[in-house]
């Protein structure tokens, strides 16, 4: 049987939507919360906020895309009085992603130039990463989430490796004849930043074992940037002794120039 992919996501956020409601009429989101995590939000004073974060673009190298980033993440940061006074979170992100599906659908592409998947998320048919903040971006402030108190936050999972050039040890970023070192590829992030207040979240912003690189990293974030968190996801390879391999080696490095 075909079917939209459209179809299949919004029946599986109905079902979501009437599972809230069933289980806690006065505020259904805290039911699907609790659903999600499977574990009940804490009573006390301090309770930890749910993070939500949604694939919106899938790019990069290996799937023929122009964009370098991997993927472009929209991030929801929904505070618990939110929850407790109704405001939902997936309303937020309807909100955000019918902006994007109206801009996408209005590109010269069209909708299908950009192949959109079952999970919402589109194949990223831009000539480069600014169109993609810049609709991203659009679509936040279209939305209006972020004038009740900034909620929403874009992430990138950029994935180096792709444009990484071991004979040369450098990133082609822009071209052959310009290829960045590690402190070249800081101050492009830096600078993505800049031009980019709302992004608060890199992913895998520096090639697998790579130690140095992810030390100046953190270095050149933290300086001026605090609110921007960095994680890794294909480092590591979800391998335990792979991940007690690596923390080992930047614990001895770390001790060694205390």
């Amino acid at each position: 049987m075909n079917c939209s992919p459209y179809a299949v996501k919004a029946v599986l956020e109905a079902l979501q939507a009437s599972f809230g409601k069933i289980k806690n009429p006065e505020a259904p989101a805290l039911a699907m919360y609790e659903q999600q995590t499977l574990r009940q939000i804490p009573g006390d004073a301090n309770p930890i906020a749910p993070k939500f974060m949604f694939t919106l673009f899938n790019g990069g190298k290996s799937i023929g895309s122009k964009v370098k980033f991997a993927r472009f993440y929209l991030i929801l940061q929904h505070e618990m009085d939110d929850l407790q006074s109704g405001r939902d979170a997936l309303q937020i992100y309807y909100k955000v992603s019918s902006a994007i599906k109206k801009a996408v659908q209005t590109h010269k592409l069209g909708e299908n130039g950009f192949k959109p998947n079952a999970s919402g998320a589109y194949f990223n048919a831009h000539e480069n990463h600014n169109e993609t903040f810049k609709l991203v971006e659009d679509a936040i402030n279209a939305s209006g989430a972020n004038q009740h108190q900034a909620c929403l936050s874009i992430g990138i999972q950029v994935d180096p490796d792709q444009f990484f050039l071991p004979e040369q040890g450098k990133y082609d970023i822009d071209g052959p004849k310009n290829l960045y070192d590690v402190k070249m590829l800081c101050d492009w992030y830096v600078k993505i930043i800049n031009d980019h207040p709302l992004v608060t979240y890199l992913e895998d912003p520096v090639r697998v074992g790579d130690v140095d690189g992810w030390k100046q990293l953190q270095m050149a974030i933290q300086a001026k940037h605090e609110q921007v968190k960095i994680g890794v996801s294909k480092w590591f390879k979800s391998d335990l002794q792979t991940i007690k391999d690596w923390t080992q080696m930047v614990s001895a490095d770390d001790s060694d120039q205390e």
